[in-house]
């Protein structure tokens, strides 16, 4: 009844599995300093913008309260 379905997702499992092992371990690494370099921009930029925040509250802070 499915046939057709089926064939597709199996096909579909025969190339995943294929790129999966012809890819091996080599990118692993390059991925894993992405995610750190990725990590570390948005530290700075989450700091850099609570930096600002605090000293426009700070500056402002009479007029607020």
């Amino acid at each position: 009844m499915f046939s057709a379905e089926l064939s597709y997702v199996r096909l579909l499992v025969h190339v995943v599995r294929g790129r999966f092992e012809q890819s091996g371990d080599k990118d692993r690494g390059a991925s894993a300093i992405e995610w750190a370099v990725i990590t570390a921009i948005m530290i700075v930029v989450a700091s850099t913008l609570a930096i600002v925040i605090r000293s426009a509250v700070q500056n402002h802070s009479k007029a607020i309260v």
